[in-house]
Order: structure tokens, then C-alpha cells, then sequence
């Protein structure tokens, strides 16, 4: 499934595959840091708070292979997502609209060539679904798969 990474703080948003949510590739100090204030949007409308990260260890079976996932910060990890939270819904398209850039979409470009479409229909958007809709995210496999 793909949702949407909102990280107001940094004024970004990606789309990422929720296999993100079990990998790694950044500093420890990143994760524990880096993401304190990110919200996940999901198809459903739903907000969720990332609560906390914890790393479980290196990736790989290996000696060799944790080795370089250690020298490549490359992490197993757990992430504890809140319970649903409420928002109002001109606060996530402000977010939103704050943090959409011109490279933002999938790998062909799909939101980005139609980035006045997705503009308006976000603009147009009832419910933090349609908001979701309107997004016209790129399947996981398009999708940030790490973070």
C-alpha cells in the first residue's frame, strides 16, 4: 500500500510504500530524530502519528552481509504508529499544498505533468480521502521504500 509521508516541519511529503515502516537506510540519529513530527496519510483518509522508531538490527543473515548493512546504515526496524488522529481538514491541504513541489508524483510523472489537475482537485477535496485520491500516488513498487 502506498501513503503519503508528511513531514511539516520540513516542508516535504513522498509517497511511500509501507514496507518503509520495516527498513531503513539512514543514520540512527536520523531515525530517532528525523522523524518526530511525520503524519502518514492512508487511501482511507486516516492520520497517523509516527510515535516512535525502534532499530532491530542490522539486514542480513551473514556476518558479511550485516557488516555492510552497518557500513550503509541499513536498518530493520519497527515503527509504532498512533491511533487514528483527527485533523481539520483545511490544516492537511495546507500542509499539503505547502509542501507539494513541481517533482512531486511517481516515476512517469503522472501527478507532476498534471500537477494543475491534482492542484485543483486537492483544492476541490470534501474528505482527507479525496484528498488522498486527488494525490494520484504511484503503486509501492514506485514508492519510497526505506526511510
Amino acid at each position: 500500500m502506498t501513503v503519503l509521508l508528511m513531514l511539516p516541519a520540513r516542508k516535504q511529503i513522498f509517497p511511500m510504500s509501507t514496507v518503509a515502516l520495516t527498513q531503513a537506510q539512514t543514520p540512527r540519529d536520523e531515525l530517532e530524530n528525523g522523524y518526530r513530527e511525520a503524519y502518514l496519510l492512508d487511501a482511507e483518509g486516516l492520520i497517523r502519528r509516527i510515535e516512535h522508531i525502534e532499530v532491530l538490527g542490522p539486514f542480513g543473515d551473514s556476518w558479511f552481509r550485516k557488516l555492510i548493512s552497518r557500513l550503509s546504515n541499513g536498518w530493520r526496524i519497527a515503527t509504532r504508529l498512533s491511533d487514528p488522529i483527527e485533523w481539520e481538514l483545511d490544516r492537511l491541504k495546507a500542509i499539503i499544498l505547502e509542501c507539494l513541489g513541481p517533482d512531486f508524483g511517481n516515476a512517469d510523472g503522472d501527478a507532476g505533468a498534471n500537477l494543475p489537475q491534482v492542484l485543483a482537485d486537492l483544492k476541490g477535496a470534501t474528505t482527507p480521502a479525496q484528498v488522498y485520491g486527488a494525490l494520484r500516488l504511484p503503486p509501492p513498487e514506485e514508492a519510497l521504500d526505506v526511510l
